[in-house]
């Protein structure tokens, strides 16, 4: 009965043990938290950027020039980098079709993803036509 006492008294260093087992698991989940909401704020800003692109595009004499600056001036807005913009501009029966695609690399933007691969990038594309 004393060493069942005795034990139960010493306790030293169980704080830590229990701290080295928790603390891991606890900052994964408050960074991959801080991962998700940032992901979630790029992609929104990206499609707004495709989206103006598009408003743009559509009015008439609007070259694709243009439609790429008001793409580029919306990223960078967003304090954005590394993206690659396309314009296509196709006319089927008399109407003109206008899409804007763009892809935006996440490791270029602060993400904790490894480098190389084309599945850590963000793509959005809008298309409309121009009667």
């Amino acid at each position: 009965m004393c060493r069942t006492k005795q034990f139960a008294r010493n306790r030293t260093g169980g704080t830590s043990v229990e701290f080295a087992v928790v603390a891991p698991l606890f900052f994964l989940l408050v960074i991959g938290s801080i991962q998700l909401f940032q992901f979630s704020a790029v992609c929104n800003s990206v499609e707004n950027a495709v989206m103006e692109g598009v408003r743009k595009g559509i009015l008439a004499g609007t070259s694709d020039t243009t439609v790429r600056q008001t793409v580029d001036a919306s990223i960078a807005s967003a304090g954005l980098s590394g993206h690659t913009v396309s314009v296509n501009r196709t006319t089927i029966d008399n109407v003109e079709n206008l899409s804007v695609q763009v892809s935006l690399s996440l490791a270029a933007n602060g993400f904790l993803v490894p480098s190389g691969g084309g599945w850590w990038t963000i793509q959005r594309q809008c298309s409309i036509r121009c009667e």
